[in-house]
């Protein structure tokens, strides 16, 4: 039997009928934030990808909402903007390579003579505002982990996505 620190005779947790110490509830599920996690990466795939890939990342990315929300522990929902973050972050990653030494040059279009150009830059977009996205979503969601995770004995945040 555990007791308090100090007290040899009171039990630190008191056993049921049987005489058995209840099982403790742990506040972190690794299983379920990693659900989240990834739900948090197929969700926005699915949304912005619907007329391409989301239409069959779609039905998964439901079926896992559907599990998650019945099974998983709710403290762990904070794993949905670090997934999302995660897939900004790999948007960033994929852009790393653009920046103004690939704007360098000018294309002609038009005329033989070449009179009308376009500007090749105007297509390229600099990856630092997906990593400005991500680096939010990533802080949103580790802040909201943390809190849930030391906060012992109170109900996880309802205000969670």
């Amino acid at each position: 039997m555990t007791t308090l620190p100090g007290s040899a005779s009171m039990p630190a947790v008191p056993p049921d009928a049987g005489g058995r110490l209840p099982a403790v509830e742990s506040r972190f599920a690794p299983l379920a934030l990693a659900g989240w996690i990834l739900l948090g990466v197929l969700a926005p795939l699915s949304i912005f990808g619907i007329l391409t890939i989301g239409i069959f990342v779609a039905p998964i990315t439901l079926g896992l909402l559907a599990v998650l929300l019945i099974k998983a522990q709710p403290h762990a929902r904070a794993g949905t903007p670090i997934g999302a973050g995660v897939l900004l972050l790999w948007v960033a990653w994929n852009m790393r390579r653009v920046s103004a030494e690939s704007c360098s040059g000018t294309a002609s279009s038009g005329p033989a003579d070449g009179t009308v150009t376009v500007d090749p830059c105007t297509q390229l977009v600099v990856p630092w505002g997906w990593l400005l996205l991500a680096g939010a979503a990533l802080a949103t969601g580790s802040i909201f982990l943390v809190r849930d995770m030391r906060a012992p004995g109170s109900p996880p945040a309802s205000s969670m996505p």
